[in-house]
This record gives C-alpha cells, sequence and structure tokens, in this order.
C-alpha cells in the first residue's frame, strides 16, 4: 500500500468502486443514532476513509490503528482522528489499548480477505478492548466469507458467542462493496470481556 499511498484514496474510490467505507459508516450512524459521543476504534485505518464519512454524520470520537505509516501519515494531515495508532500487523498489536476503551471497534475492507490478513485470531483482544455492551463491525466483500475461503476460523467466534461473551448480531449481505462484489457486513455485540 506504501507504494500507492498518494493515490489510495482516487484508485479506491474511482478505479476500484470501493464502497466499503460508506457502508460502515451508515452501519455506525444506525447502530449509534444520536449517540455522537460514542469512542470509536476504526482498525487498519488507511487513509481515513470511514473517519471522513464519519464525520460527516457528525461522529468525532475515532481513533485510527493501521500498520502502514504512510497511510497514517495522510490520515493525520487529515485531521480527522483524536488519537493514531502506528503498530505491527499482529493480535497483539490491540495490547496498547486498555481493557473497555471503546464502544465500536469497526475495520472496512481488512478482515477475512485472505489468510495474511486479520481474522478470528483478532477476536480476543477486539473483545477485550470493547466496553460490554459495545459493538463490533467489520465489512468486507461477501466473496472473502465463503466456505472456499478456508483461512476463516468461525469456530473460534463461534466459541466466544458459545461462552455468552459475543453475540452475533446479524450479517447483512448485497449491498454494492467495490466493482463486482457485494458486501457482508458483520455486527457483533460484546455481553461480557473475558
Amino acid at each position: 500500500y506504501t507504494e500507492f499511498s498518494d493515490v489510495f484514496d482516487l484508485w479506491t474510490k474511482k478505479k476500484n468502486g470501493y464502497r466499503g467505507y460508506e457502508i460502515a459508516a451508515l452501519h455506525v450512524a444506525r447502530t449509534f443514532g444520536d449517540n455522537k459521543t460514542v469512542k470509536i476504534l476504526d482498525f487498519a485505518a488507511g487513509t481515513g476513509l470511514v473517519a471522513e464519512e464519519l464525520l460527516k454524520l457528525g461522529f468525532r470520537n475515532v481513533d485510527a490503528m493501521d500498520c502502514n505509516e504512510k497511510l497514517l501519515d495522510i490520515s493525520r494531515s487529515k485531521k480527522i482522528y483524536r488519537d493514531l495508532y502506528l503498530v505491527e500487523p499482529h493480535p497483539t498489536a490491540l495490547h496498547a489499548i486498555p481493557d473497555d476503551t471503546y464502544d465500536l471497534f469497526l475495520s472496512a475492507g481488512t478482515f477475512f480477505v485472505a489468510s495474511s490478513y486479520p481474522g478470528a485470531e483478532y477476536f480476543e483482544e477486539m473483545i477485550r478492548i470493547v466496553k460490554p455492551g459495545g459493538m463490533i463491525l467489520l465489512v468486507t466483500s461477501e466473496a472473502y466469507v465463503t466456505d472456499q475461503c478456508t483461512w476463516n476460523d468461525w469456530d473460534t467466534i463461534r466459541a466466544f458467542e458459545d461462552r455468552g461473551v459475543l453475540r452475533a448480531d446479524h450479517v447483512i449481505r448485497g449491498e454494492a462493496y467495490r466493482n463486482g462484489h457485494t458486501a457482508a457486513v458483520f455486527t457483533y455485540e460484546v455481553l461480557q470481556t473475558q
């Protein structure tokens, strides 16, 4: 992503027709309504596309986390985040965040993409940093969550549900995600921390 970071926004929106950032922001607005003070972590924030949309909808209490310094520098220059975290691409990246910090952990276009991208192995830390009653919102392409995508460890996520730590709220499919792809939108309620 570093190589095309300067044209990332244009490339993402125009060339790929990507809309994951818009879908994420609209779901935040539907979920939290007039509660514009919710504390949000935009994970794998990139250049801040989601935060720009959230700002338009009145949500200003947003932090960014990404593993790409160049993309995070672009986000910083937009002045749309409260705090920005440059981290390694590993679940331990979330260790720097105290327990029960956020009302919402969101990520658009990152989870379940491939075995080298974030997946179920991040859920334990995501649950830890989200307040009980808070939400996890993940937006991805429906193509990445089919049975053929064997890298997705759904059993790990179901185990959190079985233990009463997490509740799968719903999965919405069908919205245009990017050229030729429809979206899969996952929402989970954090019932209790570990």
